[in-house]
């Protein structure tokens, strides 16, 4: 942790969010002697409100009213962060840009959700290839589609792999014809590969951490279920240099990145990119395990504008799979007896619980129903991908009756 040797008695940092996953962040930059200015509405969690040494009730998505109350602060604006993602990721860059931090992005990397907008500007850049079209484009013109070809119809505007379709050409122009297919949806035809989950640490245009995790589906969805480290070194290699490009094309300075990518045998897609926020809570945790470092204050350092180191990882045989509750019920479970039984069984783990707690839902329609994740070693023996997972499940939880 880098010591705080100005007085900072006249500056704020800016936190976008206020909520549980929020938390640990105003924590770090409390603990570093910075003052705290935090926004949020809806899901807001009190000790960080306390924490905060100011706070407003403002939603993430509302930069204008943000702003006007930032202004009105009449204070030193340092730094912006924020671990939300959604509405919230372009209010943060908004900020990061008015007040010239040191995190600032091109204009034009500054776009709302629509997935159709944001691959047009990785179309721009050669950092994807996937033709992406609106339900209105189709509609003009039937032909865009393809009989045999595969497509993936998603909400334009969406999160967490919710209300994600496989479906055919022919089926799909079918669908549309019929007004079985929401206006609001985009169609992409499919990216065959391997797909990837990646953490971009850049400053001063090189990379200081770069973490590509390969991603797998739980059963028959498209949720996240495992998430572990590449050890595919020509795929390593492909993706160092497409993240190189990255920086290059979009002219990145300093910032951090999620983003997500597809490596086929001959080309990169690049699918979607949150800028400035670098994931959630828990991707951030497991991420921390793997090059044994606090993320959290990395990050701080980042958007601070304190020089950082060029980071390798060093645990790269751990895994973090997420848990779902397939009972079809409301369910309960003991944190403690599923670490201990969970660690008797498969060495040691760490579990990471969903703040949301999802447990009071009788099924999972989102990445965001998970019930907890759990970190361990990467072992597959027995060749059930799943097994921490039934084994939770068959277990440990307990349905309500």
């Amino acid at each position: 942790m880098k010591e705080i040797k100005q007085n900072y008695s006249n500056s704020v940092l800016v936190s976008v969010g206020a909520g549980t996953n929020q938390l640990p962040f105003i924590k770090a930059a409390k603990k570093r002697g910075i003052k705290v200015a935090s926004f949020g509405k809806g899901k807001n969690n009190s000790e960080a409100i306390e924490l905060s040494d100011y706070f407003e009730e403002i939603d993430t998505s509302n930069f204008d009213e943000a702003i006007n109350w930032l202004n009105a602060l009449d204070e030193n604006i340092i730094a912006a962060g924020s671990y939300a993602g959604g509405r919230a990721i372009k209010t943060l860059l908004e900020i990061t840009n008015l007040y010239n931090l040191p995190t600032k992005v091109p204009n034009d990397l500054i776009i709302g959700m629509e997935k159709e907008k944001q691959q047009q500007l990785y179309l721009k850049f050669g950092l994807s290839q996937i033709k992406t079209y609106t339900i209105n484009d189709i509609n003009k013109n039937l032909e865009l589609l393809n009989d045999e070809t595969l497509y993936v119809l998603k909400p334009s505007i969406g999160r967490g792999s919710a209300d994600v379709l496989f479906i055919e050409g022919k089926n799909l122009k079918n669908k549309i014809l019929n007004n079985e297919v929401q206006a609001s949806n985009v169609v992409q035809e499919v990216s065959f590969g391997q797909e990837y989950r990646v953490l971009l640490i850049v400053q001063n245009s090189e990379i200081k951490l770069l973490a590509p995790l390969k991603r797998e589906n739980f059963k028959n969805t498209f949720f996240l279920g495992k998430l572990y480290f590449c050890k595919d070194s020509l795929n390593y290699k492909r993706i160092v240099e497409h993240a190189n490009k990255l920086i290059k094309e979009m002219n990145i300075v300093n910032s951090i990145i999620k983003y997500d990518i597809i490596v086929e045998e001959n080309k990169i897609n690049l699918i979607e990119m949150d800028i400035g926020v670098g994931g959630g809570i828990y991707f951030k945790t497991f991420i921390s395990k793997i090059f044994n470092i606090d993320l959290t204050e990395l990050y701080l350092d980042l958007i601070c504008g304190f020089p950082i180191d060029v980071y390798l990882p060093k645990n790269t045989n751990l895994m973090m799979t997420y848990v779902f509750n397939e009972t079809n019920k409301k369910i309960t479970y003991d944190v403690e007896e599923c670490r201990n039984e969970l660690s008797l069984k498969f060495g040691h783990v760490e579990l990471l619980v969903n703040q949301l707690r999802p447990e009071n839902k009788n099924s999972f329609e989102s990445n965001a129903d998970f019930i907890f994740t759990v970190i361990h070693e990467n072992d597959e023996s027995d060749g059930n991908q799943w097994i921490i997972n039934d084994f939770v499940n068959e277990h440990l939880f307990k349905v309500e009756k």
